[in-house]
């Protein structure tokens, strides 16, 4: 198949052209468990471009030009021509990945100069991560338009472009959002207040209320269960914990009710979830 080459300036003046054929074929967040240590997994597809976030752990990228290593708060973007292959350490143990595949331009695609592109942005990139995994799926012309824009943004972070896109209505700034991010991904194991997350962040609790749902696509309830489920998922398939205790672990004091919250996010129990994902290959 034909593709164009081109420069990541070209690339993303064109992702912005609206009459640019572009399509998220995935995109979404896993937990990879202990149980996938020194195996290898490989992504490839000629026609997609492919972004990872390395929240936390770490991965080693090995490529035709070398192996370089994707450590904890990197963004990776890959063009899909490129054979990617990842490993992860042995001394490593949890590994949290977001990650977006993605189309642009038909019936040439449109690919990158240089095949890979790392930076250590995450903390930036992880609130433009989040709303493309909402807006995934999503139909309309206001969720097509959303995704072009935090794409956008995602991969400007990842090529070291100062200027950001211009938003869609008043949001965080991302000294604001990684202070948000780092509060709620170190007090997952507890409860807390949103006047408690406002203090750690300087604002408002309604004005960063308003704000948080603006720029993350939900609200701070509804961000904050699914992190901690996500939470729950690495204590699932990463300890020999049960149910009830994993509950604990993480704040809840009824087991029926974390069970519930559980099921909301990901459509099943947390016995049925760790029963269908634990020693996966």
């Amino acid at each position: 198949m034909p593709f164009r080459t081109v420069s990541p300036g070209v690339f993303l003046r064109a992702l912005l052209r609206e009459r640019e054929p572009f399509e998220v074929v995935t995109a979404g967040h896993a937990v990879v468990p202990q149980a996938w240590r020194g195996r290898t997994w490989q992504r490839r597809g000629p026609e997609d471009s492919l972004v990872y976030g390395l929240e936390y752990g770490r991965l080693l990228v090995e490529t035709p030009a070398g192996t370089p290593e994707l450590a904890e708060q990197c963004l990776m973007w890959a063009h899909g021509g490129l054979a990617v292959r990842f490993v992860i350490p042995d001394d490593v143990d949890n590994v949290s990945v977001w990650f977006i595949r993605f189309r642009l331009g038909a019936p040439q695609p449109l690919r990158l100069v240089r095949r890979l592109l790392l930076t250590d942005r995450m903390p930036d990139g992880l609130a433009c991560l989040e709303t493309i995994r909402q807006l995934h799926g999503r139909t309309g012309e206001l969720a097509g338009l959303g995704l072009r824009m935090e794409l956008g943004r995602l991969l400007r972070l990842i090529v070291g472009e100062p200027a950001a896109l211009p938003a869609t209505g008043r949001q965080l700034t991302p000294r604001q959002r990684g202070a948000c991010l780092a509060f709620i991904h170190g007090h997952l194991r507890r409860f807390f207040r949103i006047r408690e997350l406002a203090g750690a962040c300087g604002l408002n609790p309604a004005y960063l209320s308003m704000q948080f749902t603006r720029t993350f696509g939900q609200s701070i309830q509804a961000y904050v269960k699914t992190a901690r489920v996500r939470e729950a998922q690495n204590l699932l398939l990463g300890t020999n914990l049960r149910i009830g205790e994993i509950a604990g672990e993480l704040g809840y004091r009824d087991m029926y009710y974390f069970s519930r919250q559980f099921k909301d996010v990901t459509g099943l129990s947390p016995r049925a979830w760790r029963a269908r994902n634990e020693g996966a290959p």
